[in-house]
Formats: C-alpha cells, structure tokens, sequence
C-alpha cells in the first residue's frame, strides 16, 4: 500500500535531474565559443518539458495534502495557509537570486543612473514572483516564471479539488487537461510558452492532471501486486524516465507528438513510483532527499550563474569545458547555500526578528 508520508526517493532523483536538464537547456547561450563543437547549440533541445514534470508533482502533492484537511474548515482558509506557506518559501530561495540578477545586470553592463532605474524598477514585479500576472513585461529572471504560474494557479486548481469534488474528481480533471494542452500545440506547436497568460494555462493543465494522478494513485492503492506484477512496474519506470530523456535530449521526434509523448510517459511513470510497490520504493536515505531538495533551489539560481560566467568568459580566456565546469559546481553550491538559507538561515532571522518587535502577554485588547 502507498505511503504518502514518506518521501519518495525515486522521485527525488527525477526532481534533481530534471532541474540538471533544465540546466542544459540555458547552456548554449551562455557558453563562449560553445557553437564551436558539435551539437552544442542542440544541448537538451526539449529541455522545457521537465517543467511538466515539476507540474505533475507539485498538482499531485497538493491534491494529497488537501485530502488531509478537515471536512468541517472552511477550504478557503486552508487554501490560504497553504499557498503561505508556499509562497514564504519560494520568496527565501527565490527572492535573493531576483536580487542578485538586477544588481550583476546593472553591474556587469555599467549602464547610467537613469537606465539603473528603469532597470530596477522591474524588480519588485519578479521578486514578489507576479511575472505571470503580465504586470511587467521586462525580465531578468526568466526561469522564475514557472514559480509564478505555480502560485498563481494552484490555488484555483485546490478550490475546485476542495469546494467542487465531485464533478471536479470525476470530469473537470481529465477534461481541462487535455483542452488546455490542446490549446498550447494549436497557438505554439509545442509546450514552450511562458507569455503571462499562456503560461497560466501550462500550470493549470499540468496541475489538474497531477491531481489526476492522484485519484489514479489512490484507486490503485486498494489493490496488492504481484513479484511480477513489481517488476514490470520497476521496469516501466525506468524505461519510461529515460524515455523522457531521449526525447527532450534529442531531435529524432517533432513536436507536438514529443511533447504528448512526454506528458504520457512521465503520467504513467509517476503513478507507478507514488504508489510505492515497485522497486524503486526502496530507494530511500538523506542522499536522496538532498537532491529531491536541492532541485529546486538549482533551478531558481542557474541563470543567475550562468550569467557571471557567460560575463567571466567575456573578459578572461575560460575554455568552454571550463565553463561547463564553473556552472555546473557553482550552480550547485548556491543551490545548497540557498537551501540553507530558506531552511535555517531565514527562519532563524524571522524568530529574533518577532521576538525582537513582539512581546507576548496577557494584556486583553480593548
């Protein structure tokens, strides 16, 4: 039977690799002298879709989590809490690479003071992560649009789960899904879109289908499987996962039937790893879990150091296998630095910070 308390550490290693894949996908542009070797500029071409997957997980542990709240509290507030929750922790992993961008961005480029205004001026739009809301145009921190989306539009996705769970369990989560995909390939070909609006529609879409995911789990938990029945399970795992990475990795299907192709082999291999009866739940220890955490953080910050590179490179002769290196380590180490951050450093600063400006007492307001 599934345990959803436990973290899954199969998918913990997808997260990780899924943001080491996004990665790949900003490379080419900022590694100098790159077009240079061979099938550098078609790095990771697909990249993109491993955004489908952070979809998938995030709809499908926000749909478990809300099973778990009282029947008899308002959804609202819990919605509420909830998505603070979240957006706390986005805002502490995500909000100093905003900062550094803006700050390496005027630095690097020695602009005036006027155009350092104009500049900065876009920041409170990307730091406060409302880039999907198309409040500002202007970007720096372009990746960080899917953390927009994300917060934009889970909370709609849990009102209907919560309020609506009948029709919504049962027709409007494998409904909505594939008309808002089909709606993408129609207007873009493909799932690469991050125009505000468009965007909204991606997280929407792969939300509801990671809700989806969970009701298939839920359903599928009620039965026991078979040695056999395991391997096949642990077998389609794997296949299915490193198909993902053929098709983002390569050019040898065109889109939209890659980017279909994706969604379903990442669909169906999550399903079989959230159950937890294959193989891959024995996959479990800190190891794992410090990759599944540290995805997220890598994806927030490798734009910011792909930038400092591309900007070394420009002044001192680093030869590409050097930037590579340079990305790849620092990219890593400012994805631990940030987790440290957003798990011990801030809330430590938050504690002192209340206890500094509150003081708690018996005192009755009047």
């Amino acid at each position: 039977m599934e345990k959803p308390q436990r973290r899954n550490g199969w998918v913990d290693l997808w997260r990780f690799l899924a943001a080491l894949c996004i990665l790949c996908v900003h490379l080419p542009a900022g590694l100098r002298g790159a077009v240079s070797l061979p099938g550098a500029s078609l790095l990771m071409p697909a990249g993109y879709l491993y955004v489908e997957f952070f979809f998938l997980v995030s709809g499908y542990l926000a749909a478990a989590h809300a099973e778990r709240w009282p029947q008899q509290e308002p959804c609202e507030m819990r919605i509420g809490g909830y998505m603070a929750q979240k957006y706390r922790y986005f805002l502490c992993v995500a909000g100093p690479c905003v900062v550094l961008e803006y700050i390496s961005n005027n630095a690097w480029a020695h602009v005036g003071f006027w155009d350092n205004v104009r500049i900065l001026l876009g920041m409170p739009a990307e730091f406060l992560l409302l880039k999907a809301s198309g409040i500002n145009p202007y970007t720096l921190a372009g990746p960080l649009w899917y953390l927009s989306a994300l917060l934009l539009a889970l909370p709609v996705v849990l009102y209907l789960a919560v309020r609506c769970h009948d029709i919504f369990r049962a027709y409007l989560v494998w409904a909505l899904p594939p008309v808002c995909y089909g709606w993408l390939l129609m207007t873009y070909g493909n799932f690469d879109c991050m125009a505000a609006g468009s965007c909204l529609v991606r997280a929407f879409a792969g939300l509801c289908l990671g809700a989806g995911l969970r009701y298939i789990v839920v359903h599928l938990a009620q039965y026991s499987f078979t040695g056999p029945g395991r391997a096949l399970m642990t077998l389609w795992e794997a296949a299915a996962m490193l198909g993902t990475l053929v098709l983002a990795g390569t050019d040898l299907v065109p889109s939209p039937t890659r980017d279909l192709a994706f969604l379903l082999l990442t669909a169906t291999a999550l399903v079989s790893a959230f159950l937890g009866q294959s193989g891959t739940a024995r996959l479990q220890g800190r190891a794992f879990t410090l990759l599944g955490k540290i995805s997220f953080p890598l994806y927030c910050c490798h734009s910011l150091v792909i930038e400092q590179v591309d900007q070394l490179a420009k002044r001192i002769t680093i030869p590409v296998s050097g930037q590579f290196g340079l990305i790849l380590a620092g990219s890593l180490l400012a994805a631990v630095l940030l987790l440290w951050m957003a798990e011990t450093l801030f809330p430590w600063l938050g504690q002192r910070l209340k206890s500094a400006l509150i003081r708690k007492d018996n005192a009755c307001v009047r």
